[in-house]
């Protein structure tokens, strides 16, 4: 087991249906999530209530997770097709289904909510 490191990165790119040019498509960089992460995500996202009942605040976690994990990126622009840097700003301005994507990578990457076992098996 190697601990996890801030400078240990992965890529994904989007297959953005929008531009043909595949050179073209997003490519995002992420970094695994620490145990320290995650726990200061579940930390900040989950709430008892009275009754003991459970509240998620889960944009909330969507959020935190993109910020902790999305360290760079490559081909993304803005609405007048100028590159945009990376920032907690402009990561909060990305479309709706890439953050989903990104999303769905990070759980299925540290192992987060949404993720199964036997997913990694097909």
């Amino acid at each position: 087991m190697k601990l996890v490191s801030d400078e240990v990165t992965y890529e994904v790119t989007y297959p953005d249906p929008a531009e043909e040019d595949v050179e073209k498509h997003p490519v995002f960089v992420l970094r695994k999530l620490s145990a320290d992460r995650v726990n200061s995500i579940n930390d900040r996202t989950m709430r008892m209530e009275k009754g003991n009942k459970m509240t998620y605040l889960s944009g909330t976690a969507n959020k935190m997770k993109i910020d902790m994990a999305v360290v760079d990126w490559r081909n993304v622009q803005d609405a007048a097709g100028s590159d945009v840097k990376c920032s907690p700003t402009n990561k909060g301005k990305i479309a709706a289904e890439v953050q989903a994507f990104l999303l769905d990578d990070i759980n299925k990457t540290n192992r987060l909510e949404g993720y199964e076992e036997s997913d990694s098996k097909n």
